[in-house]
């Protein structure tokens, strides 16, 4: 799987929208399984890659402390949307 740089935590929705944007210039799918976890794979990951992305969602979705969604979704769902 293709490694977002760190302090992404840091930026604010634009500059999150553009470094994923830049991470992933193919597009990619997003997660927010816990209110303190968000996840990003791309577009064109693998058969294995997604499976390995579903099930860490899955998990981290059902043992959060504070659950937000067990969907994968576009950005365009959550108003991510780069400059």
């Amino acid at each position: 799987m293709d490694e977002i740089p760190a302090g992404l935590f840091e930026l604010s929705d634009a500059d999150l929208a553009d470094a994923l944007s830049a991470a992933f210039p193919h597009g990619y799918l997003v997660a927010l399984p816990d209110r303190s976890c968000g996840l990003a794979v791309s577009a064109e990951a693998n058969t294995a890659e997604r499976r390995e992305f579903d099930a860490m969602v899955e998990n981290c979705f059902s043992g959060a402390t504070t659950p937000m969604s067990d969907q994968i979704m576009a950005p365009e769902a959550l108003c991510l949307h780069a400059s």
